[in-house]
């Protein structure tokens, strides 16, 4: 993990950013399918926490190694590595795990949502619907930027590295 020879090599990758752009699309994409899924069954709110403990912990790691490996140069490395798409993407996943949160809470225990002013059913899932294409919205847009801004800013970063 992030080894010298693996770092060389990105130097001088030369990345097709439409490809790029489709895999992360089914990554994050994928990834936000499957947790609105999972928010719709009785473990949501679990699976919730256990997702961003998850997150969390690989965060961690990953910034451990580089610097581990690298010192202050490693953590500017992640840094490179993740700035530009994630002032999106973290708060859309955020708000997307909030919105699972409110959506398994809305569906299992109704009283504690219905009170508070939303009215009917129908408007709350309409409300739903339109927080949840936000949310796409903007990981489509991290997502781009991650596609075709990221490997020039790493590929940058690499030359004085």
């Amino acid at each position: 993990m992030l080894s010298a020879s693996s770092l060389s090599r990105l130097k001088y990758l030369e990345i097709n950013g439409n490809s790029f752009l489709a895999y992360i699309l089914r990554e994050r994409i994928g990834t936000v399918i499957l947790l609105c899924l999972l928010a719709t069954t009785y473990v949501g709110t679990v699976t919730i926490a256990l997702y961003a403990a998850w997150m969390g912990m690989m965060a961690g790691i990953f910034l451990s190694v580089a610097a581990m490996r690298y010192g202050l140069k490693g953590i500017f490395l992640v840094l490179a590595g993740i700035l530009p798409q994630y002032i999106l993407l973290v708060p859309a996943y955020i708000m997307l795990m909030n919105w699972c949160y409110q959506l398994c809470t809305g569906l299992y225990y109704p009283h504690k949502v219905y009170e508070d002013g939303y009215g009917m059913k129908r408007q709350y899932y309409m409300k739903k619907i339109v927080q949840l294409f936000v949310i796409l919205m903007v990981v489509i847009i991290g997502s781009m930027v991650e596609s075709y801004v990221n490997p020039i800013l790493i590929s940058r970063f690499l030359k004085i590295f």
